[in-house]
């Protein structure tokens, strides 16, 4: 599985993919005001929420 962040200045969107196939997404308020690991904290726990293993995601990208 891929995951994917869309990072705009004022929302982030995240996408998993499995193949070629669009699994969720999910959207993100940008805060400068938040840390590296409160993002991750966050995206783990809405995709696991989401119904998705995170031990499934072998790769993930970035575009802004």
């Amino acid at each position: 599985m891929l995951l994917t962040f869309d990072i705009g200045n004022t929302v982030v969107h995240i996408g998993v993919f499995d193949g070629d196939s669009l699994v969720t997404t999910l959207r993100l308020s940008t805060d400068t005001r938040r840390l590296a690991d409160e993002y991750g904290a966050m995206t783990t726990n809405l995709i696991h929420w989401k119904g998705i293993d995170p031990s499934r995601i072998t790769g993930a990208c970035m575009c802004s």
